[in-house]
């Protein structure tokens, strides 16, 4: 059994000695990544991810340290514990064991709940933003990713063929078909 931990600080902070203290026991391995919370480029995780092995315990010093959201906290644990490994979030007292796959389990379910949960209100609350916004007259919806003249150009050059304009210009069927409607072209 090897105890890892892995650490996450923002770029401008770059302090680790807090969770450390938080995690509280000496570490065989280290991973550190240097980066924000949103950051999907995370080298020291990916490595991390590779190094792991049956019987090993990650311990974390809270929850947002790991994950970026609820969905990515999900599929980590859930990666982790199918390599046997054992995840400690010490603020939140929480261990995720793969040996104790009911109380495991169970705690995973109710991530995957909250998990549902989180992208419903989400959801309801994008959804009310944007009919306000209807309201004062302030929603105009997605801006294009190309002007009608760009894609008028595009039909000029390949005959019409509106397929053929889409792929020209690395956008859908389904954007092309939309522009002309709105802008009136056959």
């Amino acid at each position: 059994m090897t105890d890892i931990a892995y650490l996450r600080v923002p770029p401008v902070e770059q302090d680790v000695a807090p969770q450390l203290e938080v995690i509280g026991q000496q570490m065989k391995r280290t991973f550190i990544d240097k980066c924000r919370s949103g950051h999907t480029d995370r080298p020291a995780l990916r490595k991390l991810r590779a190094y792991v092995r049956k019987g090993d315990v990650l311990h974390v010093s809270a929850i947002d340290r790991l994950a970026r959201n609820l969905y990515d906290l999900r599929d980590l644990v859930r990666e982790f514990n199918s390599k046997g490994v054992t995840v400690q979030f010490h603020n939140e007292g929480l261990t995720f064991n793969p040996a104790d796959r009911e109380g495991s389990g169970k705690m995973l379910k109710l991530v995957e709940a909250l998990t549902g949960f989180e992208k419903a209100l989400v959801k309801e609350k994008q959804s009310e933003g944007i009919e306000k916004a209807k309201e004062r007259n302030a929603y105009k919806g997605r801006k294009p990713t190309h002007s009608v003249e760009r894609i008028q150009a595009a039909l000029d050059r390949n005959d019409g063929n509106k397929t053929a304009a889409a792929r020209e210009l690395g956008v859908s069927y389904r954007t092309i078909l939309r522009t002309c409607q709105k802008a009136g072209i056959d």
